[in-house]
């Protein structure tokens, strides 16, 4: 589903709460009866006087039947919406919006959409920009950030706030920060195709570093957890650190209880689920019984039904360096567009960062 508020934009040329593309089936209104008239009585001419009139009016054609439904239509492309079908019961839609049979979308559907969030966990990049394009397009929708005109620009550690496209196949270009168009990638980055599922959110994250090899992958956010749990999604963003178990500690007895263990670096996320309660996040490696703290964020209290995302990232634990040394963002994510809006989730003029994470231990 889209988002419809109407204060909201999308940045970069891409519009929120535009016009959608979708469909509705139309069914034909044919009448497939035949009316008869009934036939008078005869009249006889008589020697003297008229012939009688007839007996009886003659009987009322059958009603015609209603116009047969629509048939659900094939997926639509977000094409030019089409007139619509002659009037009559109204079809079924197709799946996901899809366009109906008798036309292309009519006016009351609208396009599946996804939303996206960008992850800046390169620590040896400077800020960038970012662009998209469907796959097979010519022009490319951006630079994002440059065109909301933001004070905060999308730089290390940085988690944005989401924007909408329309579901399907897209290409991610980095630039260099404050670049005038999406002409030119940045150094050291490849255009990364990906596709995006209908009414789905993601996260594409920026991993690894600029001296070696920089990764580019999405991410699925994590959908509701179960019934009084609280939902997380974990990924490992560390260059010098191998394997990483992220867990909720208990600061009065020590305890840590994990819920994404062996998060491998510059790889997927790994997901897990907890009991609410008011816990320090924490990621550490394990070696047999013993812990070794790796990133804390700052205590923070769940609900059952809420969900967080958290990202270590740094280099190595022997790292001198304190902008260099390991430690994490911890998000808390909205699921369903009315939520996103509410928490003020969506990229804006002038709001690029996501307003609902937290960095570092104190959560600066």
């Amino acid at each position: 589903m889209r988002q419809n508020s109407s204060s909201l934009l999308f940045v970069g040329g891409l519009l929120v709460g535009a016009a959608l593309f979708a469909g509705c089936v139309v069914e034909s209104s044919e009448n497939t009866s035949v009316d008869s008239s009934g036939v008078g009585g005869n009249n006889t001419g008589g020697t003297t006087a008229a012939g009688a009139g007839g007996t009886s009016a003659g009987a009322a054609g059958e009603a015609g039947t209603a116009g047969v439904a629509g048939e659900s239509g094939s997926a639509g492309v977000g094409g030019e919406a089409g007139a619509a079908g002659e009037a009559g019961m109204a079809g079924a839609a197709g799946e996901g919006g899809m366009a109906g049979i008798g036309g292309a979308a009519g006016s009351g559907g609208e396009a599946p959409a996804s939303d996206l969030r960008f992850a800046h966990l390169v620590h040896d990049l400077g800020a960038i920009d970012v662009c998209v394009k469907p796959v097979g397009g010519t022009e490319w929708q951006g630079p994002i950030f440059a065109g909301a005109k933001a004070g905060d620009q999308f730089y290390f550690p940085g988690v944005s706030a989401y924007l909408q496209v329309d579901a399907g196949q897209w290409e991610v270009r980095a630039v260099a920060e404050g670049a005038a168009d999406c002409n030119t990638p940045l150094a050291g980055f490849s255009d990364q195709p990906m596709n995006f599922g209908a009414d789905k959110s993601y996260t594409v994250a920026f991993l690894g570093t600029a001296s070696t090899v920089i990764k580019v992958t999405n991410v699925e956010d994590r959908a509701a957890p179960a019934e009084g749990k609280v939902g997380f999604q974990a990924l490992n963003a560390l260059t010098g650190v191998g394997p990483a178990t992220f867990g909720l500690l208990n600061e009065e007895n020590g305890d840590l209880i994990p819920v994404a263990s062996n998060v491998t670096p510059l790889f997927n996320d790994v997901q897990g689920e907890a009991d609410p309660a008011n816990l320090r996040p924490t990621w550490v490696t394990v070696d047999g019984e013993n812990a070794t703290l790796v990133a804390q964020s700052p205590v923070r209290e769940t609900k059952a039904g809420e969900v967080f995302a958290t990202f270590v990232h740094g280099t190595s634990l022997a790292e001198t360096k304190p902008e260099l040394k390991p430690t994490a963002i911890f998000c808390k994510n909205f699921l369903g567009i009315d939520a996103k809006v509410a928490a003020g989730e969506y990229a804006m003029e002038g709001n690029v960062i996501s307003k609902n994470c937290v960095y570092g231990p104190t959560g600066e």
